[in-house]
C-alpha cells in the first residue's frame, strides 16, 4: 500500500507544484521538477526523511473538487464540499484515514489519449464478439456495415447508452488457458464483493477489486492477508476500477514487466474498467466525452466481454471474457443485487425458529443452538425480514426485493444448505456463509449452532470481516431493518 504524505498545511499549496512525491515498499521518494531554492530543497530533505502528515491529490476532472486540508498538530482533516457525492466522499474518507494510495486518472486533460483498440476482422471493439446479421448477440445494423472503427454491436450500444441487456458472454477456465501466450502476465482480478476461487498461472499478480465497497473501517491489510491466503499469489494489489485507488501503484507495477499483460478473472470484477481507466478512456457514467474516445465496454453486469480484445497504449494489454459464473438473475435483479456504494453492515440477532429473508432470493434459520449475531453484507437495494411465519410470497416486490414478481420469485431455483458453526464469541466472527452473487453474512457468538440455508448457491469460508458485529446493531421493526444511528434519528424525531 502506498502512503503519500507531506510536512505542513501551510506548504501544501506552493508544493504540490514543484514536487511529485511516490513510495514504494513504504519508502518515500521525491522528485524535484522545478525550483532549486534552499526552501524547496529543505522540503525535498524533510519528505525523504518520512517526515511527513499527509498530502491528497484529488484526480482532475471537468470542474476541480472543492476541498481543504486542515493541519491539527499533524492529524490530517480533509474538508469536502460535495459530500452527497458518493465518489468524492469515499476519497475524502481514505483521505482523512492516510489510505490514499494512488487515485489514477490517465490523461484525461485537453489532449485525447492516445491507444488503439484490435480485434479480429469482423469482430465488435467494444466486446469482442463476431457480427452478425441476424438478432442476437454479435448483431449489427445493415446501414451500420463497413461504418468504420467506432461501430459495436446493439448489444454494446444498449449497455453503454441505456444499461440494459440480458445477454452474457462467460468462458471456462480451461478455454481461457488456450487465449493466453504462455509468455505473457497474467492479471488475474477477483471481485471483493463475491471472491470466487479458480485456478490461475503461479506467475500471475491477483488484483482484488471494488475495495471502495468495503465498511469504511475495514482493514486494507486483513483483507490483504485474506486474499493472500485463498489464493497463494505472487503478488497481491487491493483496488477500486471505479474511484481509482490503488490503481496508480499497480501500473507502476505493470510497467517493469515485458510483454503483453492478459487482463483475466470473474465475471464482473472490473477487467475492462480497469483497461479503460488506465489508457484514458471514455467510460460513461454522467461525465462528459469531450475529445476521449470510447474505449471497452463495460458494465455492471456480468459477461459483458464476449471475446479476446487487445488494446495498447503505453502497456500491452489483452482483454479477456470473464471466467464462467452461473447465475439465473436477470439483468433488472442483478442491478439491485450489485452494490454501488460502500457497503454498511446489518447486525440482527437471530434465535432459534427465526428466519431472516434476503430479499426474496434466500433465507436463514438458526435451526439449533444459541441466538447468534448474524451480520449481512449485501447491497443497500436488498432488503432484509426477520420473521417465524412470514408468507413471502404475498410481499415478494415489496417488503422482500427482488425479484420483483411472485412469477420470478417462482422461476429462481434455490437448494437446501446446512451449516455447523461452532461460536468463538461475540468480539469475533467465527464463519462466513457466502451467497454467490448475492452477498454473505457473518456468524457471531459462543456455543454451537446450527443454520439452515435456501438460496441458489451458499458456501462457508473464515469472515472477510470479522470484526463488524458491533458496529453494525440493527433492529428489525417489523417493516425495515434499522441500525442504532438510525433508531436514534428516528426515535428523536418523534419527540
Amino acid at each position: 500500500m502506498v502512503f503519500v504524505f507531506f510536512a505542513r498545511a501551510r506548504a501544501l499549496r506552493s508544493c504540490v507544484r514543484h514536487v511529485r512525491s511516490t513510495s514504494v515498499v513504504g519508502r518515500i521518494r521525491v522528485v524535484d521538477v522545478g525550483d532549486d531554492d534552499d526552501e524547496m530543497a529543505s522540503r525535498i530533505r524533510a519528505a525523504e526523511r518520512g517526515q511527513v502528515v499527509g498530502l491528497y491529490e484529488a484526480p482532475e476532472e471537468e470542474e476541480a473538487p472543492s476541498f481543504r486540508v486542515e493541519d491539527h498538530h499533524h492529524r490530517i482533516r480533509v474538508v469536502g464540499d460535495d459530500d452527497d457525492d458518493d465518489e468524492m466522499a469515499s476519497r475524502i474518507r481514505a483521505a482523512e484515514r492516510g489510505q490514499v494510495v494512488g487515485l489514477y486518472e490517465a490523461r484525461e486533460e485537453a489532449e485525447a489519449p492516445s491507444f488503439r483498440v484490435d480485434v479480429a476482422p469482423g469482430h465488435c471493439p467494444g466486446c469482442g464478439v463476431r457480427f452478425q446479421r441476424e438478432k442476437g448477440l454479435g448483431y449489427l445494423p445493415p446501414h451500420l456495415e463497413g461504418g468504420g472503427e467506432d461501430v459495436v454491436c446493439e448489444r454494446c450500444h444498449s449497455l453503454r447508452h441505456k444499461g440494459i441487456t440480458d445477454a452474457r458472454g462467460d468462458i471456462a477456465p480451461k478455454d481461457l488457458e488456450k487465449l493466453v501466450n504462455p509468455r505473457g502476465l497474467v492479471v488475474m482480478f477477483v471481485d471483493l464483493f463475491d471472491i470466487k476461487t479458480f485456478s490461475f498461472p503461479r506467475r500471475a499478480i491477483l488484483v482484488a477489486n471494488k475495495v471502495d465497497l468495503l465498511p469504511s473501517d475495514a482493514s486494507r491489510s486483513r483483507v490483504k492477508q485474506f486474499v493472500r491466503g485463498k489464493f497463494r499469489p505472487r503478488d497481491v494489489y487491493l483496488v477500486s476500477c471505479k474511484t481509482g485507488e490503488g490503481v496508480g501503484a499497480l501500473v507502476e507495477r505493470l510497467k517493469r514487466e515485458r510483454g503483453p499483460i492478459y487482463v483475466c478473472g470473474a465475471a464482473n470484477s472490473g477487467k475492462s474498467t480497469f483497461i479503460n481507466r488506465v489508457v484514458g478512456a471514455f467510460r460513461g457514467g454522467g461525465k462528459k466525452r469531450g475529445d476521449r474516445p470510447w474505449g471497452l465496454t463495460a458494465s455492471g453486469i456480468p459477461g459483458t466481454t464476449m471475446g479476446l480484445i487487445r488494446v495498447t497504449s503505453d502497456l500491452d494489454f489483452y482483454d479477456t471474457p470473464g471466467i464462467f459464473s452461473e447465475s439465473s438473475l436477470n439483468s433488472e435483479e442483478l442491478k439491485s443485487v450489485l452494490p454501488q456504494k460502500r457497503i454498511e453492515p446489518r447486525c440482527l440477532r437471530v434465535g432459534r425458529g427465526s428466519i431472516v429473508w434476503i430479499g426474496a432470493l434466500a433465507n436463514v434459520e438458526v435451526v439449533e443452538g444459541k441466538p447468534m449475531l448474524l451480520t449481512f453484507f449485501q447491497s443497500d437495494k436488498v432488503t432484509l425480514h426477520q420473521g417465524k411465519n412470514f408468507d413471502v410470497e404475498t410481499h415478494v416486490g415489496t417488503l422482500v426485493k427482488p425479484p420483483f414478481s411472485i412469477e420470478r420469485y417462482r422461476e429462481i431455483p434455490r437448494d437446501t444448505f446446512v451449516f455447523d458453526v461452532e461460536g468463538v464469541g461475540f468480539d469475533r466472527a467465527a464463519k462466513d456463509v457466502v451467497l454467490s452473487g448475492i452477498g454473505w453474512f457473518s456468524v457471531t457468538g459462543s456455543g454451537a449452532c446450527r443454520l439452515r440455508v435456501r438460496a441458489p448457491a451458499a458456501d462457508l469460508r473464515d469472515p472477510l470481516l470479522p470484526f463488524e458485529a458491533k458496529n453494525a446493531a440493527s433492529k428489525f421493526t417489523g417493516g425495515r431493518v434499522l441500525k442504532q444511528q438510525q433508531q436514534q434519528r428516528r426515535s428523536r424525531s418523534k419527540r
